[in-house]
C-alpha cells in the first residue's frame, strides 16, 4: 500500500469514530489550517454528502497542500484517538488508589503535567526509542496517552489514563498497566504509591461517584437511605381488581438502596469463596478439588437491571448485601467469605 493509500486510510479510521456533527467542535480544532466553513463549502462545491468519510478526503487534500509532515500528522492523529477515548464511553476503566505524599509541586496544566510524564518515563530508561505522551482536559477529566517504540521497532499499542487531579484515583485503559506508566503518573500527581481497587466501568464520572460515596459511607450519604429490611406491602385494590405483584412497592425499596439516579455501572462480578465439596462421599473422592462459584451480571445500566428483576420477584427480599449495599462499598468486583 502506497504512503498515500496508508495516510488516507488513517485519516479515515479515526474520523468514523466520530459523528458527523462532532467533527466541528471534536476534530476541526485539531487542524487550524482550516475552519469548518471552509470543509462544508468544499463538500458543496464538489456536490459530496455530508459523511465523516467525506469530510475526511477534505481534510486529506488540506494535509497535503499545508505541507504537514508525517511527524505532525501521527502526533495529530494520536490526539484525535485521545478525544475520542474522552467523548465516546467505549474504554473499560480500571481503578487505582494513590498515596504518600511526595513533597512533589502539583502539574496542574495539561502541557505541564504531559512534559512532566514523559520527563519521568524517559529517566526510567525505559526499551524505547521514542515515548510520545498526550493529554487533553474534558469535562473536568485529565485523558493522558502514552505511546512508545521499542528498540526493536515493535510498537506496542497504545496506553491511555485518566485522572481527577482533586482526587487520589487513577484511571487505566487497561487491566494490568505497565507499573513503570502508573509510577511516572503517580509521582505527578504528587504521590509515590499506587493501589489497585476492585472498580471497573465505562463511565468515569460514576466511578468516581462511587469511590467518593465509599469514602463518606453510604449512610451518612444524602442521596442514600440504605433500608436494610424489605416487607411485602398490603395488595393495591383497584375497581379491576387486586394488584398482589409489589412491584411499586419494590421500586421504592431499590431507590433507598441504591438513590433515586444511581451511579452508571455496565458490570458486576461476585465470586463465591473457594470451598471444597460438602458432600462427605463425594469429598472422600475429591480430597483436593475445589469448587469455585461466580456470577456475572452485565448490562448497560446494571443497577437498572438489578432492580427491575428485583421488581418482576427475580431477585427475592432480603435482597443480598453485595446488591443492597452496593452504593456504598466503592467496587463492582467482589469475593464473597464464608
Amino acid at each position: 500500500m502506497s504512503t498515500e493509500n496508508t495516510r488516507k486510510q488513517r485519516i479515515v479510521n479515526i474520523l468514523r469514530k466520530f459523528k458527523f456533527e462532532e467533527l466541528e467542535d471534536a476534530v476541526l480544532p485539531v487542524f487550524p489550517e482550516t475552519t469548518w466553513n471552509h470543509v462544508r463549502s468544499q463538500l458543496i462545491k464538489q456536490h459530496e454528502s455530508f459523511t465523516t468519510v467525506k469530510v475526511a478526503a477534505v481534510l486529506e487534500k488540506i494535509i497535503i497542500d499545508s505541507n504537514i509532515r508525517e511527524k505532525e500528522l501521527r502526533q495529530r492523529l494520536m490526539k484525535l484517538e485521545l478525544i475520542d477515548i474522552s467523548r465516546h464511553k467505549r474504554k473499560q476503566w480500571f481503578t487505582y488508589s494513590v498515596s504518600g505524599s511526595n513533597n512533589e509541586p502539583l502539574h496542574i496544566g495539561t502541557a505541564d503535567f504531559k512534559q512532566s510524564v514523559k520527563e519521568k518515563l524517559n529517566k526510567k530508561g525505559l526499551r524505547s526509542t521514542k515515548v510520545e505522551v498526550d493529554a487533553i482536559v474534558f469535562n473536568g477529566i485529565l485523558y493522558l496517552s502514552i505511546k512508545y517504540i521499542k528498540k526493536d521497532n515493535v510498537k506496542v499499542p497504545t496506553n491511555y489514563f485518566a485522572l481527577f487531579l482533586d482526587q487520589k484515583y487513577l484511571f487505566s485503559a487497561k487491566k494490568d498497566s505497565s507499573k513503570q506508566f502508573l509510577d511516572a503518573i503517580t509521582h505527578c500527581m504528587g504521590y509515590n504509591k499506587h493501589k489497585s481497587i476492585d472498580l471497573k466501568g465505562k463511565d468515569l464520572m460514576s466511578l468516581i461517584r462511587l469511590l467518593r460515596l465509599r469514602m463518606q459511607g453510604a449512610l451518612s450519604a444524602a442521596d442514600i437511605i440504605n433500608t436494610t429490611t424489605y416487607r411485602d406491602a398490603q395488595p393495591i385494590i383497584r375497581d379491576t381488581g387486586v394488584d398482589y405483584t409489589q412491584e411499586k412497592h419494590r421500586r421504592n425499596f431499590t431507590e433507598n438502596c441504591f438513590g433515586i439516579k444511581p451511579p452508571t455501572l455496565d458490570t458486576l462480578v461476585v465470586r463465591g469463596p473457594n470451598s471444597s465439596v460438602s458432600d462427605r462421599e463425594i469429598a472422600s473422592r475429591l480430597t483436593n478439588d475445589i469448587i469455585q462459584v461466580g456470577w456475572e451480571f452485565r448490562s448497560e445500566n446494571v443497577i437498572m437491571f438489578l432492580t427491575t428483576l428485583f421488581e418482576r420477584g427475580i431477585l427475592l427480599a432480603p435482597l443480598p448485601p453485595y446488591i443492597s449495599n452496593l452504593m456504598s462499598m466503592g467496587r463492582n468486583v467482589l469475593t464473597l467469605e464464608e
